[in-house]
């Protein structure tokens, strides 16, 4: 079940319930972890120490300094699976772990919906 997209906002018919994203798949049948991308733009001059900050929070996998609209790139990824997640918890962390970082002017959250490895889909 995918969610329905409404003017850049997910609607309430994605979701199982309130705050719960529905389980998604992998080609095996396999439940993937929930991960999503928070694009990060920084007060200028702040870049390197947010990125040094953002780095340190547990469920920030990667992160790197990139150029255009966003200073910082992170990916983040949760060990729940899609089925027990709720995005509430996602909001938590982006709120209060990610947007509250000295130099953090604004951010951007995409959460994954499929994944492809490096070699080849999957």
């Amino acid at each position: 079940m995918a969610g329905h997209c409404n003017g850049g906002y997910a609607s309430p018919q994605g979701l199982l319930s309130p705050g719960v994203l529905p389980a998604k798949l992998g080609r095996k049948g396999v439940e993937m972890a929930v991960a999503a991308y928070v694009l990060i733009r920084c007060r200028g001059g702040k870049e390197d120490r947010v990125l040094s900050t953002i780095r340190q929070k547990p469920h920030v996998k990667k992160a790197d300094l990139v150029f255009g609209d966003y200073d910082i790139i992170a990916y983040l990824e949760f060990d729940e699976l899609p089925s027990t997640f709720s995005v509430a918890e996602l909001n938590h962390i982006v709120t209060e772990e990610i947007r509250k970082v000295d130099g953090v002017s604004s951010t951007s959250t995409h959460i994954v919906t499929t994944k492809f490895s490096g070699e080849g889909r999957g």
